[in-house]
C-alpha cells in the first residue's frame, strides 16, 4: 500500500514523490500533535472496521471541542492537523 495522491499534491510540502517526503510529512503531523499535547488537551483517531475514520479533539470527560469524520485515514490526518494549527494559533 503506497501513499494516496493527495499528499503528493499538498502545497504544504516542498519535496518530490519520495520516501524522504513522506517521512518529512509524518514529522511534520507528530510535531503538531506533541505541540497539542503540550497543551494538555486531547485528541483522537479511530475506526470501526470498515466505517471510515472518527477524528476528535477532547474527551468524554471533559467534553469534546470539535468532531469530524473521514473516509481514509490520509483525510483524518488532514482534517486533525487542520484544527490542531487552528487551536495552537489562538493559545
Amino acid at each position: 500500500m503506497g501513499w494516496p495522491d493527495e499528499i503528493w499534491n499538498d502545497k504544504s510540502l516542498s519535496c518530490d514523490q519520495t520516501k524522504e517526503c513522506a517521512e518529512k510529512y509524518i514529522k511534520d503531523f507528530l510535531l503538531d500533535m506533541e505541540g497539542l499535547y503540550a497543551l494538555e488537551t486531547n485528541f483522537n483517531i479511530s475506526c470501526f472496521w470498515d466505517g471510515g475514520f472518527d477524528v476528535s479533539i477532547g474527551d468524554g470527560f471533559n467534553g469534546y471541542i470539535w468532531k469530524d469524520s473521514a473516509d481514509t485515514l490520509y483525510e483524518a490526518i488532514i482534517l486533525l492537523k487542520n484544527k490542531i494549527k487552528e487551536i495552537i494559533k489562538k493559545k
